[in-house]
């Protein structure tokens, strides 16, 4: 569970659920970015930790990412064991990309994400940065040539880039731009609510969850609450 709470209201929300019931519930208040115009710009959220799959027994090695989620650009550290040792790899990041709306349709995609050279002792520990991607579980393998010999996992979360301007009178255009949105049925949209009030939504697939959204501020003067679910 996490709480985000900012002035006027407190969210104990399950951001990241394992049964199907609570993704059910999810879908109701996902996981409430909220967006303060005129007085407070401040975001805050604390996210549960994502189930990471399973080591996959039928590969030689180990690898995990830490931390093991977070937002697009997160530095983290690979570290993985049980590897040949010396050997020269190849780091390929799991996504998937295309379209849910024209007949091309969409796949799995991969991307060289880089190399790395094991230790003697079949180990590797070192830095990397997660990609600008879409939201949502990927994996990382770790290849000599194209045998795969370990995977880590790394679920990106939806995060606010910017929001701009943060005041302005009654009709003033405002940009909120998120990023991590996701391409599964249920994380590519987002419905956007002002005070409560349905504005619309957005959807983040075709563009690899890069999402910019755009409305007129309205309402008497004070703290407005914009909500994405």
């Amino acid at each position: 569970m996490s709480v985000f709470a900012q002035n006027y209201r407190v969210y104990d929300l399950p951001l990241l659920a394992d049964t199907v019931q609570e993704r059910k519930f999810k879908r109701t208040i996902r996981i409430a970015l909220a967006v303060w115009f005129v007085l407070v710009v401040g975001v805050h959220l604390l996210p549960t930790p994502a189930p990471v799959p399973a080591k996959d027994v039928t590969l030689p090695g180990t690898a995990s990412l830490s931390p093991t989620q977070g937002p697009v650009q997160t530095r983290a550290t690979l570290t993985a064991s049980g590897l040949p040792a010396n050997a020269s790899i190849r780091l390929v990041w799991q996504t998937q990309a295309g379209s849910r709306v024209t007949e091309s349709g969409f796949g799995a995609l991969e991307n060289e994400f880089g190399t790395a050279t094991v230790d003697a002792k079949g180990g590797l520990s070192m830095p990397v940065t997660i990609p600008d991607d879409l939201g949502g579980l990927h994996a990382l393998e770790l290849r000599q040539a194209e045998k795969v010999l370990a995977v880590a996992h790394f679920t990106i979360e939806t995060s606010i880039v910017s929001i701009e301007p943060t005041s302005g009178p009654p009709g003033t255009p405002v940009t909120v731009h998120l990023k991590g949105v996701g391409w599964t049925d249920y994380d590519n949209i987002y419905v956007a609510t002002y005070d409560n009030t349905y504005m619309g939504y957005a959807c983040g697939f075709n563009s690899q969850g890069d999402v910019t959204l755009t409305f007129a501020a309205a309402g008497a003067p004070g703290v407005h609450l914009i909500d994405f679910y």
